[in-house]
């Protein structure tokens, strides 16, 4: 894990991930994925990077190369069509995972989709194999699953709109307890990048 202080200078400490052009075909992807969701009334957040980026910076972390989202489990159906309609009619590449739906520009970049479940006002994370949401709790114990989940399920709450470079994207309308539960209580000032297996 790199650190370092969030201010004018920070993004010259990490590389650019995108170029302007691999940029614009992921807005434009996530542009394609949000409207499905409203057509097809289908719930999601932004989280993780891309709901740091919104609240910080407005738009994608510099040093950022995805946008990941939060979407429930009981609404996979509903992905699988809207990601279908994706594929066939926009030409963006689908890959399923046990873990995670990524759709796919044609530089290579993705919106990673993560499947969660509210239970006992808790958010669980989900494997995408089964019938059932149970099926991702056998790997609770390795760290993605333990540190990036089981937050309460109070802090996705209400929807907000977030400005996101030229879009407006879904997230929680409390940001603030989410992000300190991902990065800390120095989110706003500290830079922190890492790579996850």
């Amino acid at each position: 894990v790199i650190y370092n202080v969030c201010n004018s200078e920070c993004t010259e400490t990490f590389d650019t991930k995108l170029n302007n052009s691999q940029k614009d075909e992921l807005i434009n992807c996530m542009d394609v994925f949000h409207t499905l969701c409203i057509e097809h009334n289908l719930w999601y957040n932004i989280a993780f990077g891309t709901l740091l980026g919104a609240v910080r910076h407005h738009d994608m972390i510099p040093w950022d190369d995805d946008i990941d989202l939060l979407v429930m489990y009981k609404d996979i159906d509903k992905i699988e069509k809207i990601t279908n309609i994706m594929k066939k009619r926009f030409g963006y590449k689908v890959e399923r995972t046990w873990k995670l739906i990524q759709i796919y520009t044609k530089s290579g970049n993705c919106i990673d989709l993560f499947f969660i479940e509210n239970k006992n006002n808790n958010t669980s994370r989900c494997s995408i194999n089964s019938k059932t949401c149970e099926a991702g709790l056998f790997i609770r114990n390795q760290s993605w699953w333990k540190d990036w989940f089981g937050f309460p399920d109070s802090y996705l709450g209400e929807i907000k709109k977030y400005k996101f470079g030229n879009l407006t994207l879904n997230g929680p309308a409390k940001p603030t307890e989410l992000l300190q539960f991902w990065y800390g209580h120095n989110f706003l000032t500290e830079c922190k990048t890492h790579y996850l297996d």
